[in-house]
């Protein structure tokens, strides 16, 4: 004799909760991939966490948790609101993270119709297997389409943006020397420096000594700042600070 709650463990609880271990794993995989990169600073460490809590709603939505399911969603959606994008890694199919990146937001969308559906259904129980094939089904095409037309957006910025005076290499994240080109740049006092990012990866421009932030920007897109005053003006990217570039104003 099957338990109350039994079959609902079975379908919506086993579901969202391999989603949900999915969702950690590549996260983990991302984080491990960039570890090097990202020197384990605070960006590192909040991702880890993430992942963590998907793990742990993984572990619960096994149990039929409820509140599970509202973790897995509300994780999902803190890591969409973190990245803006699935640009940051979805953007090239060559990308070594493009299969961690579909792999996340495919299983991140299948949880979110899942979880909500068992939020909602509470006790009452999906009764065909045609059922559950047609919940992941929609899941799926929910998170490819998503992943498509992120990726979409990134190639289309990335053919039509505008160049800048210095561009962020592809696959700068990874670089220690070159992912800012020209690494030097020298102009003179009044004049406005463009960056562009070129690479399918979000970064940031942001001066060592506070006096130009860009804050993060998409592939495709450029970041303008006016260099008024003579001086040495060294810069990196918060989420890759390996990433290292020296503007020089002369007078």
């Amino acid at each position: 004799m099957t338990a109350p709650g039994g079959p609902k463990r079975s379908t919506i609880g086993r579901i969202v909760a391999v989603s949900l271990v999915a969702c950690g794993t590549a996260l983990g995989a991302a984080a491990a991939l960039n570890a090097s990169a990202s020197g384990g600073g605070g960006f590192f460490l909040i991702v880890v966490a993430l992942a963590a809590l998907f793990f742990v709603g993984g572990l619960f939505s096994w149990r039929g948790k409820r509140w599970a399911y509202v973790l897995g969603i509300v994780a999902s959606v803190v890591v969409l609101l973190l990245f803006g994008s699935p640009t940051e890694i979805l953007a090239n199919p060559a990308n070594q993270e493009f299969s961690i990146a579909f792999i996340f937001y495919v299983s991140a969308a299948v949880a979110i119709v899942y979880g909500a559906y068992g939020v909602y259904a509470g006790k009452r129980e999906i009764t065909s297997r045609a059922s559950v094939g047609a919940f992941i089904a929609l899941g799926v095409v929910v998170g490819g389409l998503l992943v498509g037309t992120f990726a979409g957006q990134t190639q289309s910025a990335l053919l039509t943006g505008s160049k800048g005076d210095i561009t962020i290499a592809i696959g700068a994240g990874s670089l220690t020397t070159g992912a800012f080109n020209p690494g030097n740049f020298t102009v003179k006092a009044g004049t406005t420096i463009t960056w562009f990012n070129g690479d399918p990866a979000t970064h940031t421009v942001t001066s060592t000594t506070g006096v130009f932030d860009s804050g993060t920007f998409p592939s495709g897109h450029t970041y303008s700042y006016k260099f008024n005053t003579p001086g040495t003006f060294p810069y990196y990217c918060v989420i890759h600070p390996n990433m290292k570039g020296t503007v020089i104003v002369t007078a």
